[in-house]
């Protein structure tokens, strides 16, 4: 039986550099966090072909914010992901994500992309993640 204090709400969120050209060598970064409120910094760049893996592992309730800093480099055109997170029924176990929003920023603070929402499936909700027409700089997931 799960007690109340045991109960996780899982998130996981996973982004491609994208571009024209092949990969050299293709990289996965990796960032997880474990409290309702965080934010990171990626310090090595993403390249062609690489990797952000973001995942969640949260036993509270309340408000879900986290922000990950990550800089793209040279060649990389776009981002694509895709986001999972665990859900249940408000009898079911929880606690319960009851929405999402995923947002990714420019250095200037400007919104470049957002997720779409796509559905649930065997117990989790799914989204989907496009940014094309990037330039090489700082951005911000939230």
């Amino acid at each position: 039986m799960t007690r109340p204090h045991d109960r996780i709400w899982a998130l996981s969120m996973l982004f491609c550099a994208t571009y024209f050209s092949a990969p050299v060598h293709a990289a996965t970064q990796v960032v997880f966090f474990d409290a309702l409120n965080a934010s990171t910094s990626v310090t090595t760049p993403l390249n062609a072909g690489d990797t952000l893996f973001v995942n969640t592992a949260v036993r509270q309730s309340g408000a879900l914010v986290q922000t990950v800093t990550f800089t793209i480099g040279a060649g990389v055109t776009g981002l694509s992901g895709r986001v999972a997170w665990a859900i249940s029924t408000a009898a079911g176990p929880g606690p319960r994500l009851i929405g999402a929003n995923f947002d990714l920023f420019n250095a200037g603070n400007v919104l470049v992309a957002s997720d779409a929402f796509q559905g649930t499936l065997s117990g989790f909700a799914r989204s989907t993640f496009n940014a094309d027409g990037l330039v090489p700089g700082t951005y911000r997931l939230v």
